[in-house]
C-alpha cells in the first residue's frame, strides 16, 4: 500500500498525532457478517482524519498509505467540500503505535484501540481446515464479548471530549512539541507550497 513503508521522522509522526488529536477520529465499528450463514457481528477499527485541505490529507496517504476520499455535502453553495483520509485494521494498529506516544487527546482511545488489536492474536483465534485447506476462522465466544465491551468503551471515552492522559507524560509531550514548534511550521508551509506548484 502506498506510503505504508515509508520512513517517518519524529517530526511526523508528532505532527500526525497532533492532526488526528484535533481533527481525527479512533473507533472500533460494528458491522453485518459478511456470511450469511454467521450469527457473529463483525468489528473494525478504523482511524482517520477530516478536512477541508486536501493537501494535507494526501500528505497522511503518501506517509501511512490508506485512502483519501470526498464526503457528501448537504448544500454546496454554504459548505466547503471535505476530504476524509482513513486506514483500517491492522494498518490502523500499525499507524497508532507510530503515532501514540505523540497523542494528547485521544490517548486513551489509542489505547482501548490497541487492547482491541490484541484480540486478533493467532492464539486467541481457531482455525477451521477440511481436507488440509483452510476452510474458515471461528472467533471464540469470550473474545467476542471482550470485542463488544471495547467496542463500548470507545464509544464512550470519544462522548467524553478531551481524555487527559497522565501529568508527568503531558509535561513531556509539551516539552517535545514546543522543540518542534518551529519545524511543525515548517513543514505545514513546504506542504502546501508542495501542492500548489
Amino acid at each position: 500500500m502506498p506510503g505504508r513503508g515509508n520512513k517517518k521522522t519524529e517530526l511526523d509522526l508528532a505532527y500526525a498525532a497532533g492532526f488526528i488529536d484535533a481533527d481525527g477520529f479512533i473507533a472500533i465499528n460494528r458491522y453485518c457478517p459478511r456470511k450469511k450463514s454467521s450469527q457473529q457481528w463483525e468489528y473494525n477499527l478504523r482511524i482517520g482524519a477530516v478536512n477541508t485541505h486536501k493537501d494535507i490529507l494526501n500528505w497522511f496517504e503518501l506517509k501511512f498509505g490508506g485512502f483519501v476520499c470526498a464526503r457528501k455535502v448537504a448544500d454546496p453553495l454554504k459548505h466547503n467540500i471535505s476530504y476524509a483520509w482513513y486506514v483500517d485494521s491492522k494498518h490502523a494498529e500499525e499507524v497508532l503505535k507510530a503515532i501514540c506516544p505523540y497523542l494528547k487527546r485521544k490517548r486513551l482511545q489509542a489505547e482501548i484501540a490497541l487492547e482491541y488489536r490484541e484480540t486478533y492474536s493467532r492464539a486467541k483465534l481457531k482455525y477451521i481446515h477440511k481436507s488440509g485447506k483452510f476452510v474458515n476462522t471461528i472467533v471464540l465466544s469470550d473474545i467476542l464479548e471482550k470485542r463488544k465491551e471495547l467496542r463500548k468503551q470507545m464509544k464512550t471515552a470519544n462522548s467524553r471530549g478531551i481524555t487527559p492522559c497522565p501529568v508527568k507524560e503531558q509535561v513531556n509531550i509539551e516539552k517535545s512539541i514546543q522543540k518542534l514548534a518551529n519545524s511543525y511550521r515548517q513543514k505545514n508551509s513546504d506542504i502546501r507550497s508542495n501542492s500548489s506548484q
